[in-house]
């Protein structure tokens, strides 16, 4: 059965969210705890879909940069109920071996994940820090 945790730095930055902005970040709280009650919604996280029938609604999709290396890690992008995008992704990481999900770190809109090399590289060493199996040709 799959399982959702959080590495410190993710739960650090969920709690300083709700000083910055309680709504977004209720609402993914919200979601993180849907996702941890309900097993079959958690299996979804490892499938490229954008959830448009879930409340609230959710894609999920690869994080290409890191992916390339190995890195099992994708981006969850979370929408309030009137259809706007929240300022904020989940980065979380897969571990086949465990069937365990890590939410790694919360990533503001605003950062081009794609080029930030600091960014790829804090999101690399938490997935290494936690003991995530990169799968490296």
């Amino acid at each position: 059965m799959p399982f959702l945790d959080y590495s410190l730095e993710a739960e650090e930055e969920l709690d300083a969210l709700y000083d910055e902005d309680v709504d977004h970040a209720a609402l993914i709280d919200e979601l993180l705890w849907q996702l941890e009650e309900n097993p079959g919604l958690l299996d979804e996280l490892c499938r490229e879909k954008h959830h448009a029938l879930h409340t609230p609604t959710f894609q999920v999709k690869q994080f290409r940069e890191v992916w390339k290396d190995g890195y099992n890690v994708f981006i969850l992008k979370v929408w309030t109920g009137d259809g706007v995008s929240i300022p904020h992704r989940l980065i979380y990481g897969y571990h086949g071996q465990l069937d365990r999900y890590y939410v790694l770190t919360v990533m503001p809109r605003g950062v081009n994940y794609e080029c930030d090399q600091n960014f790829i590289d804090k999101v690399c060493r938490i997935y290494d820090r936690i003991g995530i199996p990169a799968y490296r040709q």
